[in-house]
């Protein structure tokens, strides 16, 4: 504390202290920082691993309503005469699109994959999008990327857009972003990459079934 000539208060902070005062602002931020960042990736990929496990659920549900409802059918509506095969779907702001093997053009999936172009409240009744906004209302507003193989979803991956780092998926659970040590999705994994899809798709189903 200073007094001046007439020994009057004069209140204030020395130079020390102020020394001292920022040194211990720096020394939380320090400590701060790190801790929200983590907090934030942690919420974040918490938030797309629960909409992966949730278009996960959604879209093996509709696959079981198919394949009861095709058992007694000579033709499957994915699948053409063998009823089998591999079948992969991608969607983003609410348009559905679908390869089948990597070929779109494969005739024994043409008619499946020319009725996903219209979803949610466009989509025509007892359709895949017409089901899959049922059940999962938020479909139209992410990215995501769903494997199926034999009317068995394989593995799913959903983001907030197909450009974010904070990529979810199901089964495999994804803890870290894309591009950091250990991140559980490879970064070419995407919504046009089937082979990835699949090779993700491979190492999920082997980790939680095995």
């Amino acid at each position: 504390m200073k007094y001046n000539k007439d020994r009057q208060r004069v209140s204030g902070f020395t130079l020390i202290e102020m020394i001292i005062v920022m040194g211990i602002i720096t020394v939380l931020i320090a400590v701060l920082v790190p801790a929200m960042n983590g907090y934030i990736t942690r919420s974040r990929l918490n938030t797309a691993n629960a909409n992966a496990k949730v278009l996960f659920n959604s879209v093996q549900t509709i696959m079981q309503e198919y394949e009861i409802r095709e058992r007694q059918q000579r033709t499957s509506a994915f699948y053409g005469e063998d009823k089998s095969g591999t079948l992969y779907l991608a969607g983003e702001d609410g348009q559905i699109t679908a390869t089948d093997g990597g070929d779109t053009t494969d005739t024994t999936s043409a008619a499946f994959i020319a009725t996903l172009g219209a979803a949610g409240a466009d989509a025509p009744a007892g359709t895949f999008g017409s089901r899959l906004a049922r059940l999962f209302a938020d479909f139209d507003q992410v990215a995501w990327a769903v494997y199926i193989e034999n009317y068995t979803v394989r593995g799913v991956v959903c983001a907030d857009t197909d450009t974010t780092l904070y990529v979810g998926a199901y089964p495999l659970r994804t803890t870290e972003k894309i591009g950091d040590p250990g991140c559980e999705i490879s970064a070419t994994v995407s919504r046009s990459d089937m082979a990835a899809m699949a090779a993700y798709s491979t190492v999920a189903w082997s980790t939680t079934e095995g």
